[in-house]
């Protein structure tokens, strides 16, 4: 089934230029996909096409039938997501370091101790 939103403008394919890629809706102000971010938090991530796809996991194509911008309430929501990511990943690698560390040393206690036994 097709959603709503997108087959009133499927009729006038000029229109879907004027859509976000992210909520297809209109806005007066949108950002091309390949537009460069203001701040670039990792190496090799250097427009929003390359955010978006380190959300999602999703390749963005660039292909003329699809909408090619996003608007600006995605684009703050885009980078607010990105941000979270870092950081859940910068903790959890913290987090591993931290217990892999502690969990050699415990087996390396328990086994001296198993040892003296």
């Amino acid at each position: 089934m097709m959603n709503t939103k997108i087959t009133s403008y499927i009729k006038d394919l000029s229109s879907i230029e004027n859509l976000c890629r992210v909520c297809l809706t209109e806005s007066k102000t949108m950002y091309k996909l390949d537009s460069q971010i203001e701040e670039q938090l990792e190496e090799n991530i250097s427009n929003i096409y390359h955010v978006l796809y380190r959300v999602t996991c999703r390749e963005i194509i660039s292909d003329d039938r699809y909408p090619s911008n996003i608007c600006p309430m995605c684009l703050g929501l885009l980078n607010i997501s990105y941000k979270f990511k870092l950081q859940f990943e910068e903790s959890h690698k913290t987090l591993t370091e931290y217990f892999g560390e502690y969990s050699t040393k415990k087996q390396e206690q328990e086994s001296v101790f198993l040892y003296r036994a």
